[in-house]
């Protein structure tokens, strides 16, 4: 009596019914492009490799995942879908008594050889083991989360008002950025050298802060960068550069395996005793603080951090320690944090340092016309 192989596989009826769901998401979706390997898992809500084993047959897998699967396209899983395979069709003799299981060729003619699952009584269904479960359920609970997340980025900062009161969608904003080098944190100018500026009124906001490279767009930079403090004259688009981010993450646009959080400094509590991964963990929304260090464990967070110049001098030197803490324990995280020019006293190590480009009135309005 052949022995059966834990876990399931599609039949060809799984499998057509499954590509011409995902064929038909794409085109209604991405234009007929094909999904990513990162959409397809914060879809799906498992990693790539079991996607591709399903998909391919390139051997059994456990029925919840093919659930999850078929469930992300629309789909009701049925019992034709998919059975159990016989282990002896994925065995090969190799020499005398050895045996070996190949990777690839016969796990690829499972299918051919499947037992339909209504036809396999319980006892010869071996359960999902305890760390296969924990860590689909994991993995949804983190599409969860980041949904709820997502879902209020989206309705605080969809639209931004401009100073005549029209309302734009932030996405139409252009945002550009120069990449600063030579920044210091203690700079000295005499009245005289001040008084050789060619434009003082406009330079004086940027005694200090290094040298402007070529012009960028904030986008590229975001997407390039992993540690930005982006820096600049209040009202030149600080905090809009940060709720565009926020809003194109939320939507799956830009850095789309993250989970957009923005918070803004100032609401916090003036204090030393200020604890940014407190606040982290109220914004998850979770209940378990295990939750809230797991995320930033696997590095799912992309945070963005509003006014480091609009708290006390104090409070700052206590989120400064925690942003270092976060960027040296937590590296896997995307960190953007905003601050005036004027405030450069506290450096933070291995950050990229960005200049806001000023918030031009026409660029709005040439972005807005285009769509």
């Amino acid at each position: 009596m052949s022995r059966r192989q834990r876990g399931v596989v599609l039949t060809d009826r799984g499998k057509q019914r499954l590509e011409a769901a995902i064929a038909s998401a794409q085109d209604q979706e991405k234009y007929g492009a094909r999904f990513t390997q990162l959409e397809l898992e914060d879809r799906v809500g498992c990693n790539r490799k079991t996607i591709k084993k399903i998909r391919e047959s390139l051997g059994p897998c456990d029925e919840p995942y093919i659930h999850a699967l078929f469930k992300a396209f629309g789909l009701q899983l049925e019992a034709p879908d998919y059975g159990y395979p016989e282990l002896s069709s994925l065995v090969k003799a190799k020499s005398g008594s050895e045996q070996h299981i190949s990777n690839l060729e016969e796990s690829r003619r499972i299918t051919a050889s499947y037992i339909p699952a209504k036809e396999v009584h319980e006892s010869t269904i071996v359960a999902t083991t305890s760390l296969e479960a924990n860590s689909f359920l994991h993995n949804q609970r983190i599409k969860e989360i980041k949904e709820k997340c997502c879902s209020k980025i989206l309705q605080l900062y969809n639209e931004i008002q401009l100073l005549n009161r029209f309302r734009v969608e932030i996405d139409r904003i252009y945002v550009d950025t120069f990449i600063l080098e030579g920044l210091t944190s203690d700079f000295f100018a005499t009245i005289p050298d001040l008084l050789k500026l060619k434009d003082p009124k406009n330079s004086f906001d940027r005694l200090g802060i290094g040298s402007r490279k070529e012009r960028l767009p904030g986008l590229d930079v975001a997407k390039k960068y992993p540690r930005l403090m982006v820096l600049g004259k209040p009202g030149s688009g600080k905090s809009t550069f940060l709720r565009f981010l926020a809003v194109l993450c939320s939507r799956g646009e830009v850095l789309e395996g993250k989970i957009p959080l923005l918070i803004e400094l100032k609401h916090l509590e003036n204090t030393e005793k200020v604890d940014v991964k407190d606040q982290i963990h109220k914004e998850l929304g979770l209940e378990d603080r295990k939750e809230a260090e797991s995320i930033l464990s696997e590095g799912k967070l992309l945070l963005l951090l509003d006014g480091l110049d609009e708290v006390s001098i104090k409070t700052r030197r206590k989120i400064q320690k925690d942003i270092e803490i976060l960027a040296q324990d937590y590296h896997k995280n995307r960190l953007v944090i905003t601050c005036r020019t004027q405030t450069t006293e506290f450096i933070l190590d291995k950050f990229t340092y960005i200049d806001i480009a000023n918030l031009s009135p026409e660029r709005v309005f040439e972005k807005s016309v285009r769509g």
